[in-house]
C-alpha cells in the first residue's frame, strides 16, 4: 500500500511526457496557422476601382496592386442604383446619348466578367472616354461620380474573396464567396 505522500517516479513522469505532448500539439497548431496566413498573404490580390480625370478624358478602370492574381467573379455596374449591363447601357441611363453625340466624343471600353484575371500589378480599362470638350463641367465626368456605381467581388487562387466598390472609399471587403458567377460587363 502507498503512504499518502509517497510520489511515484512513473507517474511524474508520465504527467510530464503527456504535457510536453500537449505543448508540440499546441505548437503544430499554431505553425500551420501562421504558414497558412503566410502563403495566403503571398498570394493576396488587392484590386481598386481606379477614375482618371484629365483635360478631355475620364476613364474607370481596375488596378490589383498585390501580390497574386485577381479572380474576377462577378462584377456589377448600376446607374442610380438600376442595374446596366454595359457602359453603353450606363450612358443611356444617364440620357447623355445625345450629349455624347454632339459633343464628338470617343468611347473606348473593354469586356470584363467571371473568369477574368488581372495579374499582379496589372491594370484592365473599363471605359476610356475621350473628347475635346470633355472637362470637369461636361455632364458625364459629374455622372460618373455621383450616379455610377461599379462593384467587383474577386478571389485569390486560394478561393479567398473580396468585393471592392467604387463608391465606397476604403479597403476591399472580405467576403465568403462571391456567389454564382454574373453575367460579363460588355460594351
Amino acid at each position: 500500500m502507498l503512504k499518502p505522500r509517497e510520489i511515484r517516479v512513473e507517474l511524474v513522469i508520465a504527467t510530464l511526457a503527456l504535457c510536453a505532448s500537449a505543448a508540440a500539439s499546441i505548437a503544430t497548431v499554431v505553425q500551420t496557422s501562421v504558414v497558412g496566413n503566410q502563403l495566403s498573404a503571398s498570394v493576396w490580390p488587392y484590386l481598386t476601382v481606379a477614375n482618371t480625370y484629365t483635360p478631355g478624358s475620364l476613364g474607370v478602370g481596375l488596378e490589383n496592386d498585390g501580390l497574386g492574381p485577381a479572380l474576377v467573379r462577378n462584377i456589377t455596374l448600376t446607374v442610380d442604383g438600376k442595374p446596366a449591363t454595359s457602359w453603353s447601357r450606363a450612358l443611356k441611363l444617364l440620357v447623355l446619348t445625345k450629349s455624347i453625340k454632339q459633343a464628338r466624343v470617343r468611347i473606348e471600353e473593354s469586356d470584363v466578367g467571371p473568369g477574368s484575371v488581372i495579374r499582379p500589378g496589372a491594370s484592365q480599362s473599363l471605359i476610356h472616354v475621350q473628347s475635346p470638350l470633355l472637362v470637369t463641367g461636361f455632364p458625364l465626368a459629374r455622372s460618373l461620380g455621383r450616379r455610377v456605381d461599379l462593384s467587383v467581388c474577386y478571389c485569390s487562387i486560394l478561393q479567398q474573396c473580396w468585393t471592392v466598390t467604387g463608391s465606397r472609399a476604403g479597403p476591399p471587403q472580405s467576403v465568403h464567396d462571391c456567389g454564382p458567377p454574373g453575367p460579363p460587363l460588355t460594351y
